[in-house]
């Protein structure tokens, strides 16, 4: 019995973190429109989708914003990403 209700609080406890996850896109006409204001709004759990084009970074991101249950990803909406330049600094 106490094995089914520790099962229970756990599958409680997964089901909450990922109802909570959202999908935050960056594009041209998108609400976010750059890599860093999406990351700034994002939360543990959350995955930043990046669509096609070319972002300038003058910032760097920072501070740690996922946990040790739920991370922060930031991902191409397409299969590859071309390039990446990276200047004195560099954080996630």
């Amino acid at each position: 019995m106490i094995r089914f209700f520790f099962l229970i609080l756990l599958f409680i406890n997964i089901a909450e973190n990922n109802l909570s996850a959202n999908t935050i896109i960056v594009g041209v006409n998108q609400t976010y429109t750059s890599i860093q204001s999406a990351y700034n709004i994002a939360k543990p759990g959350d995955t930043i989708l990046v669509n096609e084009g070319i972002y300038t970074q003058t910032e760097y991101l920072s501070g740690t914003k996922g946990n040790d249950k739920n991370n922060i990803y930031v991902i191409s909406k397409k299969d590859t990403v071309q390039s990446i330049e990276v200047g004195q600094k560099l954080g996630i």
